[in-house]
C-alpha cells in the first residue's frame, strides 16, 4: 500500500472585467480583483475573495469556508457544513441558506432591498453598516440578540420582529436551532 501526495498552485491572470465560474472539489482558491460575476460550486474547498466588484455572486459549497472582503449587487449562498464570512459589502439582495455552518455578513442595506437568511444549526450574524428596515425572524430553539439600535416590535417563543431606522429594507431570517445576532457598525 502506498501513499501519494501532490501540492500544486495554478495562477490565472485574467482581465478585471471578466466573469468567473469555478467548479472545484478540494483545495484552496484565492481570487482577487475580478470585476465580473463570480459563481463558485465547491465540495471540500476553501475560497478567499478580495477586491472583487462584480454585481452577482453565487456560492454553493459543501464542507469548506468562504471569506470575502467587499462585494455588492446580489449574493446567493447555499452551504452545508460551511462557514461564510463577508465584510465591507453593499449588497442590494441576499439569499443565503446555511445548514450547520456560520453565516457572518457585514453589509449595508438598500431601501426596498430583499434579504433572506436561513440556518438549521449555527450562527447568523448580520452587522449593518448603513441603512435599515424591518427584520422578521422566525426561530424554533434559536436565540436572538440585537444591539440597542434595533427597536423590538414583537417578541414571542417562535418569532421576533425588530426594526432599524433609516431604511425600508425587508430582512427575513429563518432559524431552527441557530443563533441570530444583529448589530450595527
Amino acid at each position: 500500500m502506498g501513499y501519494y501526495h501532490e501540492e500544486y498552485r495554478i495562477e490565472i491572470a485574467a482581465p478585471e472585467g471578466i466573469s468567473l465560474t469555478v467548479r472545484g472539489d478540494d483545495g484552496d482558491y484565492y481570487i482577487k480583483n475580478i470585476n465580473g460575476n463570480i459563481q463558485m460550486s465547491l465540495d471540500d474547498a476553501d475560497a478567499e475573495l478580495s477586491g472583487c466588484k462584480g454585481k452577482d455572486f453565487s456560492f454553493r459549497i459543501d464542507d469548506g469556508d468562504i471569506r470575502m472582503d467587499g462585494g455588492n449587487g446580489n449574493l446567493e449562498v447555499i452551504a452545508d457544513d460551511a462557514d461564510v464570512e463577508i465584510s465591507n459589502a453593499t449588497f442590494r439582495s441576499i439569499e443565503a441558506n446555511v445548514d450547520d455552518g456560520d453565516l457572518i455578513i457585514e453589509t449595508s442595506l438598500v431601501d426596498q432591498g430583499q434579504y433572506y437568511f436561513e440556518s438549521q444549526d449555527g450562527l447568523i450574524s448580520l452587522n449593518i453598516t448603513k441603512g435599515g428596515g424591518e427584520f422578521d425572524i422566525r426561530h424554533d430553539d434559536g436565540h436572538v440578540t440585537t444591539d440597542s439600535n434595533f427597536k423590538v416590535l414583537n417578541e414571542s417563543d417562535d418569532r421576533t420582529t425588530v426594526t432599524l431606522a433609516q431604511g425600508s429594507a425587508r430582512v427575513k431570517v429563518r432559524a431552527d436551532d441557530a443563533r441570530v445576532k444583529l448589530s450595527t457598525k
